[in-house]
């Protein structure tokens, strides 16, 4: 369930985007971290830091979708990672996979830049 740009929810676990200065390697005071607060336990922390802009996250079956923008604003692509039952990251999936689901886009977006 998506709930606007840089705010989504699995399970228990909300996750949103921030800025965390530490992670911003290129000094773009952009939001570059996804940030986890769970629910129940009120446990929160940096998910994710991402070297930049981050966008819109989405939940799909079992797996969080962030959107990135690149840092000159060029292009926008995506990124996949597979989720335990508690919202852990697992893996990060194949970009190139044919079940990665914005497989596409993210060959647009960089075809396009």
């Amino acid at each position: 369930m998506n709930y606007g740009p840089g705010l989504t929810c699995y399970g228990d676990r909300l996750y949103f985007t921030g800025y965390q200065e530490e992670a911003d390697v290129q000094g773009s005071g952009w939001n570059n971290t996804v940030f986890y607060y769970d629910l129940d336990t009120g446990e929160q922390g940096a998910l994710l830091p991402v070297e930049s802009l981050v966008g819109v996250l989405s939940v799909y079956k079992d797996c969080l979708y962030v959107q990135n923008f690149a840092v000159d604003g060029g292009y926008q692509f995506y990124d996949g990672y597979r989720l335990d039952r508690d919202g852990n990251i697992l893996e990060k999936l194949d970009h190139e996979g044919e079940d990665f689901i914005c497989r596409e886009q993210k060959e647009y977006g960089l075809a396009e830049y």
